[in-house]
């Protein structure tokens, strides 16, 4: 098992800073160097082998989705929404492996911000280039203000949350994300919750017997209904799948026999 290290680190002052210049085809420079950034005090740094190992990687892979290094931030191709999901499907995998470290290392919002916005400034922005309106760009993917919308944060601890079902990310949808890793303080917790949700979840929606979106939607409503007396976290996976799957049999025949506006028969 590789070490876990500790990864420069950019406040939000200088980070803000940095980003002054962001625009449709600008952004901050690449600084690869750790001389000027801080460290946490306790464990190994990140040398530079690993952080150039870390962006090569990155880099090669968003290449293989049309990003062209040369062109920095002056991308002319719209990968599509297709492309940008299986890169950060591919980030997902990889990024553990890449960025070893513990919890604690990874729940830094400065870390992320440094990811972002120093190491790669430039995938960053093509990532979210053609998101949303033009000139307009969410902060949030590019300072660690909020790890379940950071453009690499997310993907890290998205890895941690499903490490008992990492397939299912092919699988999943960006809505389905958002009901499910992204409530940090409640689902988002308990990777084995987590893990067991979505693979339950997936069989249910190859049935086909409900709307998608619908599913998702009452099923983790109902799930955190019910963990607000409930302690997932002493549970183990018999239980756990026991559970999970009467909530989705439950959310399943009331939206079968939903009303005439489409709301489901509690």
């Amino acid at each position: 098992m590789t070490e876990p290290l500790i990864w420069p680190r950019l406040d939000r002052s200088k980070a803000e800073t940095r980003l002054e210049v962001l625009g449709d085809d600008t952004g901050p420079e690449k600084d690869l160097s750790t001389d000027s950034y801080a460290f946490s005090g306790i464990g190994q740094r990140a040398g530079k082998t690993e952080i150039q190992v870390l962006r090569n990687t990155v880099v090669e892979t968003a290449a293989g989705f049309g990003f062209k290094v040369r062109h920095g931030f002056q991308q002319g191709t719209d990968p599509g929404d297709r492309a940008r999901a299986e890169f950060d499907a591919a980030v997902f995998r990889q990024l553990p492996g890449l960025m070893p470290m513990n919890w604690s290392e990874a729940g830094s919002r400065e870390v992320w911000s440094w990811c972002a916005i120093a190491l790669l400034p430039d995938v960053t922005h093509w990532r979210w280039k053609w998101v949303g309106k033009s000139g307009r760009w969410n902060r949030e993917r590019w300072i660690g203000s909020d790890l379940t919308r950071h453009t690499w944060g997310r993907q890290w601890w998205r890895a941690v949350q499903l490490q008992g079902a990492p397939s299912a990310v092919d699988q999943l949808l960006e809505s389905d994300f958002n009901q499910l890793t992204e409530r940090a303080n409640t689902i988002g917790t308990n990777p084995l919750l987590v893990s067991t949700f979505v693979e339950l979840y997936l069989k249910a929606v190859a049935n086909g017997t409900v709307d998608r979106r619908d599913l998702i939607r009452d099923s983790t409503q109902r799930l955190l209904r019910e963990m607000a007396f409930v302690d997932d976290s002493i549970m183990g996976g018999a239980e756990m799948t026991a559970w999970i799957a009467q909530l989705l049999e439950q959310s399943t025949k009331a939206l079968g026999s939903a009303d005439e506006f489409g709301n489901p028969m509690v």
